[in-house]
């Protein structure tokens, strides 16, 4: 309001999503692949880029990080926060870490998305994607961790249908398929998608609940 205080109103509802979920699913991938060897997955290190510390990118990390010490309890990670929009100073970001080796760059910027994975391409490493398919961006490009608005959208006018709408914070999750990961690139071997999908399954049925927090000392 004019006070600057939260106001609720009966007809706005405010889609939100449990990105540590997608987090930890992407970030499994990666220490799968960390782990086993798999292709230019040497160093056993993994990037991250974040805009900021806030809801809106710690979840995303704090699942990253988690799902990737599930699998791999001796991954190392170089986390870099930025507001930049400069795709420039986002690549040399990426350049920098791959330098200090980085076989992943997982992006939770937005701002300067394409300058941050150009750095994985060019040094022929991977990269990850956050809320939509960034596959297009470049073939360095995995997956993506992803929020399905679309799918929390058509739940809610389906609930506006049968009368059954709830104004202010609905949050989405794997359990109303709305969050989840992209199709994997073919680098991607088989078995490790398996073995992520069989994580996804536990986080449904409630057998892994992802961190929303950083782990200290990351």
């Amino acid at each position: 309001d004019d006070n600057g205080k939260e106001v609720s109103l009966g007809n706005v509802a405010d889609l939100l999503f449990r990105q540590q979920e997608p987090g930890y699913l992407v970030g499994a991938m990666a220490g799968l692949m960390e782990k086993s060897k798999v292709g230019n997955a040497t160093h056993n290190v993994v990037g991250i880029l974040g805009s900021n510390h806030g809801p809106g990118v710690d979840p995303y990390i704090a699942g990253f990080v988690a799902g990737a010490r599930q699998v791999d309890a001796t991954v190392s990670f170089k986390i870099t926060y930025s507001d930049s929009q400069d795709t420039a100073f986002c690549k040399q970001l990426g350049i920098t870490q791959i330098t200090g080796g980085a076989d992943f760059l997982f992006e939770v910027t937005g701002r300067c998305a394409s300058g941050y994975i150009d750095a994985a391409y060019d040094a022929g490493a991977y990269a990850i994607g956050s809320d939509r398919d960034e596959a297009f961006l470049s073939p360095a490009v995995i997956t993506s961790a992803i929020k399905r608005v679309d799918r929390a959208v058509a739940l809610t006018i389906q609930r506006l249908q049968a009368g059954k709408f709830t104004s202010g914070k609905q949050v989405f999750s794997l359990q109303d398929d709305a969050t989840g990961f992209t199709t994997p690139s073919s680098v991607v071997p088989q078995d490790i998608i398996n073995q992520v999908l069989d994580l996804r399954t536990k986080i449904r049925n409630g057998t892994i609940t992802p961190p929303e927090t950083i782990p200290p000392g990351v």
